[in-house]
């Protein structure tokens, strides 16, 4: 018997040491593959979304891109001869301030993401 006790005795001990030392082992984070890759956009990111357009399985990136420029509009008023006899043709140039929204999308590839869409212009009304 008093060797089944004391068999005993040291089975609950290597159990409770055991026990002790199998918690969480600490474990290092995997680390991401990340590659540097540059897009041209021809304006300020408003929105980006990466989501699965495609259903292929990698996520693609929607960007929504906003850009303001100058521009001119013409007003030509119809030519005509003044009291004169003088020829008259004016011509109205007013300075504008174009507004431009462009949603590109790049698809996702094994090793990033593929060029532009051609970009599907927005409009005015088209909020991100």
């Amino acid at each position: 018997m008093r060797l089944s006790r004391d068999s005993s005795v040291l089975a609950a001990l290597f159990l409770a040491v055991g026990l002790a030392t199998a918690g969480p082992l600490p474990a290092s984070p995997a680390k991401l593959a990340l590659r540097h890759q540059r897009l041209e956009l021809p304006g300020v990111p408003v929105l980006s979304l990466a989501v699965d357009l495609d259903r292929d399985g990698r996520r693609d990136l929607a960007v929504v891109v906003a850009s303001t420029s100058w521009g001119e509009v013409g007003i030509e008023e119809p030519m005509q001869v003044d009291e004169e006899g003088t020829f008259v043709d004016v011509l109205t140039v007013v300075p504008t301030v174009l507004d431009r929204r462009e949603l590109l999308v790049f698809l996702g590839l094994a090793e990033g993401v593929g060029a532009a869409s051609t970009g599907a212009p927005s409009g005015p009304n088209a909020y991100a």
